[in-house]
């Protein structure tokens, strides 16, 4: 039967009796206590049920649900989840993988440690503001910055090398740039990371057709239309706002017998705001800003971005 890992509890402190059983998503494995539901608000007896992790209650809650579609979260961090129904063989190295919240599928895990809070650090830098403001102003620089790339790996590179001897910066400086190009340099090596994280995907032979998009970032209209032009993938943006909450939902709901699945709940769950496609006059800009991302992550940290 499986268990938590004793030597890692050991290592980090923290006994086994305050960790749930294992097992999948959405089952049933006890009752609300008094003392839990006083604090909570709830009636003692409520259905527990089991859960996954932020990402993965995320796809859930996007409809991520079925192979070919992958979910994306630009928030502190950026990741990644793509939906397959078997593995194939040996996966590439790096990448993380394992068993989806729905029985019988897998999940692709690539993501890069820091995203969207590259925006608030440059905001602040810069002197705080409106988010809105400020990438309304970014939208009006040219692809590619006029030469200014940024390095966005500021706590290090995650998948698929995992090295905490990178950094962030900016390349290409020069007086000609302003604000504008700093945040529109922000904001496109954010798409960058997705595109790395995508074709990890697709090297594992899995290549996604949508991408349903999560996170802070998807406030932005000019933001997620730059990422679908980068990663060339039609996204949608869900109207649930909280996607990762309506997932955890979803498994209570199951566990507690009110919904018949995981995949006829999140399908029936998940409606699509807002839409957008890449457009065909933006592929050569984009291939060459994100190729020039490549070219100086390259020259300056080999082999960082596998």
């Amino acid at each position: 039967m499986d268990d938590w890992w004793q030597e890692a509890l050991d290592a980090v402190g923290v006994p086994r009796e305050w960790l749930s059983p294992l097992g999948p998503p959405a089952s049933p494995i006890g009752r609300l206590t008094v003392t839990a539901a006083r604090e909570l608000g709830l009636e003692a007896g409520t259905p527990v049920a089991l859960g996954s992790n932020d990402q993965l209650n995320g796809a859930v809650g996007v409809g991520n649900v079925r192979p070919g579609l992958a979910s994306g979260t630009v928030g502190t961090a950026m990741a990644i989840i793509a939906t397959l129904d078997e593995v194939a063989g040996p996966m590439p190295d790096g990448v993380i993988w394992g068993r989806h919240p729905v029985p019988g599928l897998y999940y692709l895990l690539n993501y890069a440690k820091t995203s969207g809070v590259l925006l608030t650090w440059l905001r602040d830098l810069l002197g705080g503001g409106d988010y809105e403001a400020l990438l309304a102003e970014a939208a009006e620089a040219p692809v590619g910055c006029d030469g200014l790339v940024c390095l966005p790996h500021f706590s290090g590179t995650a998948t698929p090398t995992f090295r905490s001897d990178v950094r962030g910066g900016f390349v290409g400086l020069t007086l000609a740039h302003g604000r504008a190009h700093l945040v529109r340099a922000v904001v496109e090596a954010v798409c960058f990371c997705a595109r790395d994280a995508l074709a990890l995907t697709a090297a594992a032979g899995c290549p996604p057709t949508e991408l349903r998009m999560l996170g802070g970032a998807v406030q932005s209209d000019s933001w997620m239309q730059m990422m679908a032009d980068v990663v060339r993938l039609p996204l949608a943006i869900p109207e649930c706002a909280e996607a990762a909450v309506l997932g955890g939902a979803i498994y209570g709901g199951v566990a507690a017998g009110l919904l018949e699945s995981i995949v006829s709940a999140a399908e029936r769950f998940c409606r699509p705001a807002r839409q957008f496609a890449p457009r065909a006059e933006m592929t050569a800009a984009c291939d060459a800003a994100y190729a020039a991302y490549r070219d100086t992550m390259e020259r300056l940290y080999p082999g960082a971005l596998g």
